[in-house]
């Protein structure tokens, strides 16, 4: 796969439901391949996202164009990731060992 949306590992601080993820590409995209592209991951990925935006970040601080993208989604229909889910199960893990 040439172009991939993820988690920003260093996300900026946004609002409740308003997720900072990292769109990456080997080849650069102008804002009309960002848009198509994104419209169709997150129908088929995030079907909760309802608004999403993104920064064209044209002072890349690595050699492989990527850009931020900003997705909105309702705090109670937000998709879980497997980092998320890892991180709910580690939790319950040690409320189960405080409770024994």
């Amino acid at each position: 796969a040439g172009t991939v949306l993820e988690a920003n590992m260093f996300p900026y601080a946004c609002p409740p439901g308003v997720t900072h993820r990292t769109l990456w590409s080997r080849a650069p995209m102008d804002g009309d391949a960002i848009v198509e592209w994104v419209c169709a991951h997150l129908r088929e990925n995030f079907p909760g996202v309802t608004a999403w935006n993104f920064d064209l970040n044209e002072n890349n601080s690595v050699d492989v164009p990527h850009y931020h993208v900003f997705t909105y989604e309702a705090p109670t229909t937000q998709t879980k990731t497997k980092r998320d889910e890892k991180e709910d199960e580690g939790t319950q893990r040690r409320k189960a060992k405080k409770t024994r």
